[in-house]
C-alpha cells in the first residue's frame, strides 16, 4: 500500500496471538471489501507468545513489539504514534464489535465530529454472544466510581472501556502526547481530556460479536486503575491536561467548533441528542 491511508487500527495485544490468529482473517476480509485504504497496527505489549509467526501470515499488518509488558496506554500511544492514517480507531485483539462496526464508526469522524466511542449502555447495543456476569458488574462499578470522581460529564460519557473508539488524525496527534497513563484507565484519561478540551465526541451504540478471555488481572488491576484515576485528578488540577494550542488548535478554554457529546439510534445514523452545554463539556473535576 502506498501513500497515507484513509484508516488506521491500533490494536494492543498481551499474550494474545491464538485471539489474534482467530480474529484478523475476518476483520481483513471487511477491511479489504471496503474498498477504503488502510492500515492495522498491533502493539505486542511485551508477551511471550508467537504473535510474530502468526502474523507472518499477514504482511499487510504491521507488528510493533517491546519489553516488558507495560500495559495498554502505553501500548496504544506506541501505536498512535507510528498510524499513518486520516482517522484512527483502537480495538481490542477480538474484534470484539467486528471490523464493520469500525466503518460505520468511520462516517461519524467523516461528518466532522473529533471522536467516536462505542458505548454499551445505549438502547441499541446488545450482546450477541454470552458475557460473564462478573464483567458486567465491574463495568458497571466502573461507571459508577468515574461517575462520582466528576471526571466526565454527567450523563453524556456513560461507558468510557467499551474497546471501540476511533478519533481524526488531528485529535490523536494533540491529545496523545498528553496522555500520561499506562494501564486501562487510558480509555478515562483519554475521554477527560477530550472533553476537557470541548472536542465533539459522538457516542454511537454497539454490538458485542465476540468475547475472548480478558488479559484483566482483576484485583491487581482494579486497584492500580484506583489509584489511576487519583492521578488523572492530580494532574488535572495541576493543569497538565490545560490545552496549549498544540497543532494549531486555540489555547486552553478556546474550541474549533461548539463542544458536543452526542449519542446516536445506529452507528449508521447522523447526530442525534443533546448537544453538551460548553461548560459541560470543557470543565472538569471542581
Amino acid at each position: 500500500m502506498t501513500g497515507e491511508p484513509v484508516l488506521s487500527v491500533i490494536v494492543p495485544v498481551y499474550n494474545g496471538a491464538q485471539v489474534i490468529a482467530k480474529s484478523l482473517p475476518p476483520a481483513l476480509d471487511i477491511l479489504e471489501g471496503s474498498r477504503i485504504s488502510y492500515e492495522i497496527i498491533v502493539v505486542d505489549d511485551g508477551g511471550s507468545d508467537s504473535i510474530a509467526e502468526v502474523l507472518r501470515r499477514h504482511p499487510q499488518v504491521r507488528l510493533l513489539n517491546y519489553r516488558p509488558n507495560r500495559g495498554k496506554g502505553y501500548a496504544l500511544r506506541r501505536g498512535f504514534a507510528q498510524a499513518r492514517g486520516e482517522y484512527q480507531f483502537f480495538t481490542d485483539a477480538d474484534f470484539p464489535y467486528g471490523a464493520q462496526a469500525i466503518l460505520d464508526a468511520l462516517g461519524n469522524l467523516r461528518r466532522g465530529f473529533d471522536m467516536v466511542i462505542g458505548d454499551r449502555t445505549q438502547t441499541a447495543s446488545r450482546y450477541d454472544v454470552p458475557v460473564p456476569w462478573i464483567r458486567r458488574e465491574l463495568s458497571r462499578a466502573c461507571a459508577w466510581v468515574v461517575g462520582i470522581t466528576g471526571l466526565l460529564p454527567p450523563h453524556q460519557i456513560l461507558d468510557s472501556q467499551c474497546g471501540l473508539k476511533g478519533m481524526t488524525r488531528a485529535a490523536a496527534q494533540e491529545i496523545m502526547p498528553r496522555l500520561d497513563l499506562d494501564g486501562f484507565a487510558f480509555d478515562i484519561e483519554l475521554l477527560h481530556v477530550a472533553a476537557h478540551w470541548g472536542l465533539r465526541i459522538q457516542r454511537i451504540p454497539v454490538v458485542l460479536v465476540e468475547n475472548a478471555a480478558s488479559t484483566v488481572r482483576l484485583f491487581r488491576d482494579a486497584w492500580n486503575s484506583a489509584w489511576d484515576l487519583l492521578r488523572i485528578l492530580y494532574n488535572h488540577k495541576r493543569g497538565l491536561y490545560d490545552r496549549r494550542g498544540l497543532a494549531g488548535a486555540p489555547a486552553s478554554g478556546g474550541t474549533k467548533r461548539p463542544q458536543a457529546v452526542r449519542r446516536t439510534r445506529s452507528s449508521a445514523e447522523g447526530a442525534g441528542g443533546p448537544a453538551v452545554p460548553p461548560s459541560s463539556a470543557s470543565g472538569g473535576p471542581a
